[in-house]
């Protein structure tokens, strides 16, 4: 689980990262990789390029998100098996003690012996 929310936290500063690199060229109008390119041509397939990315990075880290989640909640399904089995236990230990005391009051009763 650990291992799945390092790896959720590095895909949000790369989803980070790589957004604000897009943010920044599109509003100076300017692309760093493409310089002295034709701006037509190189640029905006390099810029969806880049926005494809972005976009699987940011579903890949709702992914990691609804994994680690998902992983969680089995774990407490686990605890919660856990429980149920040990309250069934404890109510047929009781259940059991309720009965041996019944047995044993109409044993006493029987046998006219009084109860204290």
């Amino acid at each position: 689980m650990a291992q799945a929310k390092t790896k959720s936290t590095k895909l949000a500063g790369i989803a980070r990262y790589l957004a604000e690199h897009l943010s920044d060229s599109e509003s100076t109008g300017s692309d760093p990789d493409n310089v002295g390119s034709d701006p037509e041509s190189a640029g905006s397939d390099h810029d969806e390029t880049n926005q494809r990315r972005v976009k699987e990075l940011v579903a890949n880290q709702r992914l990691a998100k609804d994994l680690t989640s998902n992983q969680r909640k089995a774990l407490e399904l686990v605890a919660n098996q856990r429980l149920a089995k040990e309250l069934v236990a404890n109510q047929r230990r009781l259940l059991e003690r309720v009965a041996n005391q019944g047995r044993f009051l109409v044993m006493r009763m029987i046998m006219k012996i009084p109860i204290r």
